[in-house]
């Protein structure tokens, strides 16, 4: 039954992503150049969301993994707008469709804070089913040609498991579960990550294709239990080394939004799964 629903729930991606490859045919993502702060390297961006209000959340897609649906709400918290995700017993994502042009130096930063992490009864890993859940998550889905091939990377803030911590999706082969937090904090933490470096470490081979997606996720249906997590400011580009500023290079003719898909964003459909 669990894997019956995870096929319907790829299948269903599918024609979604067909329906936005149509509107999206031949229309790149406009690239705005501004600089993010860094003590060592300039950064340009090339796509910088910002969350004042509801309709910030535009673009942004919700995608249902369990029975209920975390609360996505636009707020202000320790001094930042940002996204305030409730999970109760609860499983979705909210998803962006994008393009970056693959760069050597491709980053992406964010901040997050975990308010609440949820009720894990056994010691935690990363490779189990039960019990698959994290306050925060972030995700980096890359271009395939064929949808089953999509390589994701999966940052999570754990509960208590070492930072660094890696390991495979034990949904699916494809996605690799990064871990950045653990345990408790005070205050928000900044993540800037260099995805050539990361996607090399986790899948053990140079990176080829363009970034395809991101998105976030606070669940906690698999622990019957509650999880909040805030989310601000992701940011998407290449990093200057140089110091003079570029704009990310195209990689090839005809990759266009129009020929690709999105085929998971966790990698579990866990709808009707208790």
């Amino acid at each position: 039954m669990k894997m019956f629903f995870r096929v319907i729930f790829i299948i269903g991606l599918i024609f979604a992503m067909i329906g936005v490859a149509v509107y999206l045919l031949d229309r790149r993502i406009a690239t705005v150049l501004e600089r993010a702060p860094s003590e060592n390297v300039d950064y340009i961006a090339a796509k910088h969301f910002t969350f004042t209000d509801q309709s910030s959340l535009r673009g942004w897609e919700e995608k249902l993994l369990a029975r209920k649906k975390t609360n996505y709400t636009v707020t202000q918290f320790k001094g930042k707008n940002c996204i305030k995700a409730e999970s109760d017993s609860s499983a979705s994502g909210l998803i962006t469709k994008l393009k970056l042009p693959y760069d050597e130096n491709t980053f992406i930063s964010w901040d997050w804070f975990v308010e609440r992490f949820p009720d894990k009864k056994a010691p935690e890993v990363l490779n189990e089913k039960k019990e698959f859940d994290f306050a925060g998550q972030f995700y980096v889905i890359f271009y395939s040609r064929f949808f089953l091939k999509n390589k994701a990377i999966q940052y999570v803030w754990a509960n208590n498991l070492p930072v660094g911590t890696y390991d495979r999706s034990p949904f699916i082969g494809n996605v690799k579960i990064y871990v950045l937090e653990s345990g408790p904090a005070d205050d928000w933490k900044h993540e800037e990550r260099n995805l050539r470096k990361d996607f090399k470490l986790l899948f053990g081979e140079e990176p080829e294709e363009d970034v395809d997606a991101i998105g976030f996720m606070t669940d906690s249906d698999s622990t019957n239990s509650t999880a909040v997590t805030y989310y601000a400011d992701p940011v998407l580009g290449v990093m200057d080394l140089s110091g003079e500023g570029k704009q990310p290079e195209k990689k090839r003719e005809g990759s266009t939004f129009s020929n690709k898909f999105l085929s998971i964003l966790s990698g579990k459909n866990r709808r009707h799964e208790k």
